[in-house]
Protein backbone atom coordinates (compact mmCIF):
# COMPACT_ATOMS: atom_id res chain seq x y z
CA UNK A 1 0.00 0.00 0.00
CA UNK A 2 2.39 2.99 1.48
CA UNK A 3 5.28 1.18 0.17
CA UNK A 4 3.53 0.26 -3.16
CA UNK A 5 2.62 4.09 -3.63
CA UNK A 6 5.97 5.09 -2.84
CA UNK A 7 7.83 2.68 -5.33
CA UNK A 8 4.97 3.88 -8.03
CA UNK A 9 6.21 7.26 -7.42
CA UNK A 10 9.97 6.35 -7.59
CA UNK A 11 9.27 4.78 -11.04
CA UNK A 12 7.42 7.76 -12.65
CA UNK A 13 10.37 9.94 -11.64
CA UNK A 14 13.21 7.82 -12.90
CA UNK A 15 10.60 7.58 -16.15
CA UNK A 16 10.64 11.42 -16.10
CA UNK A 17 14.25 11.68 -15.99
CA UNK A 18 15.05 9.32 -18.79
CA UNK A 19 12.34 11.59 -21.22
CA UNK A 20 14.24 15.01 -20.36
CA UNK A 21 17.42 13.07 -20.82
CA UNK A 22 16.50 12.01 -23.92
CA UNK A 23 15.06 15.38 -25.29
CA UNK A 24 18.04 16.82 -23.86
CA UNK A 25 20.65 14.77 -26.36
CA UNK A 26 17.93 14.62 -29.14
CA UNK A 27 18.03 18.40 -29.11
CA UNK A 28 21.24 19.05 -31.46
CA UNK A 29 20.73 22.96 -31.23
CA UNK A 30 21.93 22.52 -27.35
CA UNK A 31 25.40 21.21 -28.47
CA UNK A 32 26.15 23.99 -31.34
CA UNK A 33 28.95 26.07 -30.51
CA UNK A 34 26.96 29.60 -29.52
CA UNK A 35 28.40 31.02 -32.24
CA UNK A 36 26.88 28.84 -34.86
CA UNK A 37 22.95 29.63 -33.16
CA UNK A 38 24.15 33.45 -33.31
CA UNK A 39 24.49 32.80 -36.97
CA UNK A 40 21.33 31.28 -37.77
CA UNK A 41 19.70 33.87 -35.30
CA UNK A 42 21.17 36.41 -36.73
CA UNK A 43 20.63 35.21 -40.73
CA UNK A 44 16.87 34.51 -39.92
CA UNK A 45 15.94 38.25 -38.11
CA UNK A 46 14.26 40.83 -39.74
CA UNK A 47 15.98 43.78 -38.09
CA UNK A 48 19.14 44.80 -39.39
CA UNK A 49 20.43 45.31 -35.69
CA UNK A 50 19.00 42.21 -33.07
CA UNK A 51 18.67 38.92 -33.64
CA UNK A 52 15.55 36.88 -34.08
CA UNK A 53 15.00 36.23 -30.66
CA UNK A 54 14.69 32.53 -31.57
CA UNK A 55 16.13 29.71 -33.97
CA UNK A 56 13.06 29.72 -36.52
CA UNK A 57 10.96 26.27 -36.40
CA UNK A 58 12.38 24.80 -39.90
CA UNK A 59 15.71 25.29 -38.40
CA UNK A 60 15.01 23.52 -35.46
CA UNK A 61 13.44 20.48 -37.64
CA UNK A 62 16.82 20.32 -39.77
CA UNK A 63 18.44 20.17 -36.52
CA UNK A 64 16.36 18.01 -34.68
CA UNK A 65 17.08 15.05 -37.24
CA UNK A 66 19.35 11.82 -36.23
CA UNK A 67 21.14 11.67 -38.86
CA UNK A 68 22.86 14.07 -41.73
CA UNK A 69 20.84 11.74 -44.39
CA UNK A 70 17.22 12.76 -42.81
CA UNK A 71 18.82 16.12 -42.23
CA UNK A 72 18.79 16.09 -45.88
CA UNK A 73 15.65 15.29 -46.67
CA UNK A 74 14.47 17.76 -44.15
CA UNK A 75 16.44 20.17 -46.01
CA UNK A 76 15.51 19.11 -49.46
CA UNK A 77 11.48 18.61 -47.92
CA UNK A 78 11.59 22.43 -47.27
CA UNK A 79 12.95 23.77 -50.57
CA UNK A 80 10.15 22.08 -52.24
CA UNK A 81 7.74 23.94 -49.83
CA UNK A 82 9.06 26.81 -51.28
CA UNK A 83 8.88 25.87 -54.67
CA UNK A 84 12.60 25.37 -54.84
CA UNK A 85 12.80 21.56 -55.41
CA UNK A 86 15.64 22.19 -57.69
CA UNK A 87 17.80 23.30 -55.19
CA UNK A 88 20.82 20.73 -54.31
CA UNK A 89 24.04 20.84 -52.52
CA UNK A 90 27.36 19.60 -52.81
CA UNK A 91 28.16 16.13 -51.25
CA UNK A 92 29.36 16.89 -47.72
CA UNK A 93 27.74 20.07 -47.23
CA UNK A 94 24.25 19.20 -45.73
CA UNK A 95 26.34 17.00 -43.37
CA UNK A 96 28.65 19.92 -42.75
CA UNK A 97 25.98 22.17 -41.43
CA UNK A 98 24.17 19.42 -39.83
CA UNK A 99 27.20 19.22 -37.94
CA UNK A 100 27.83 22.54 -37.32
CA UNK A 101 31.00 22.69 -39.27
CA UNK A 102 31.52 26.19 -40.31
CA UNK A 103 34.67 28.00 -42.18
CA UNK A 104 35.00 31.45 -41.75
CA UNK A 105 37.27 33.32 -44.02
CA UNK A 106 39.17 35.90 -42.39
CA UNK A 107 39.22 38.11 -45.53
Amino acid sequence: SEETANANQLAREVLELKREKEETSKNRLKKLHGTVTTLIRNAASNDDERPAPNVPESCQRFYKCESAGMADQELTYQFQERKLGDVSFAHGTVQQIWNGSYLYASH
